[in-house]
């Protein structure tokens, strides 16, 4: 087993830990209905996705790729019994959060509900217009703070030196 295989399983079972969290977290702030089992191959497998490779290359070579690619997994793959499109969403948010980006869409409810909906024939179409959707509305966090048009550590620092 060479070391990026390793790597990319040690993620996959990090991440899944995670989202099975996550799945626990919402469980307790919202009523869901547990009508059956978890299934954690479901789940591990919708993780596994993001990270896939073939011939030594990403499938998913961007952040944002693979952001979609947990969303959608995660809420068509149906894992849990209840709240696949809440913890497919969290899981997206806190992935973005971790590689420094946040998520400032107004309707991702409404954009996670669509996927799921959505025809599993047209995944590539799905995928397409998640990824636009992501460049859309989010913002790197080290371009806000560093961003030679607007650097704001120098816009707070002149409002201090005015008051």
């Amino acid at each position: 087993m060479n070391d990026s295989y390793q790597e990319i399983n040690d993620q996959v079972t990090f991440l899944t830990a995670d989202v099975i969290q996550f799945h626990r977290d919402l469980a307790q702030k919202y009523t869901m209905e547990q009508n059956g089992e978890d299934n954690v191959a479901l789940v591990e497998s919708a993780i596994a996705s993001a990270f896939a490779t073939g011939f030594g290359e990403d499938l998913h070579p961007t952040i944002f790729d693979k952001a979609a690619t947990l969303l959608y997994g995660i809420a068509k793959n149906h894992g849990f019994s209840d709240g696949n499109k809440r913890v497919a969403l969290h899981t997206m948010e806190t992935f973005l959060y971790a590689n420094g980006i946040d998520l400032y869409a107004p309707n991702s409810k409404e954009v996670v509900i669509r996927v799921a909906k959505s025809n599993p024939i047209r995944r590539d179409l799905a995928h397409y217009f998640l990824v636009r959707w992501l460049e859309k509305w989010t913002k790197d966090r080290n371009e806000l703070l560093y961003s030679e048009d607007d650097n704001v550590i120098d816009i707070v620092m002149n409002q201090k030196k005015e008051r």
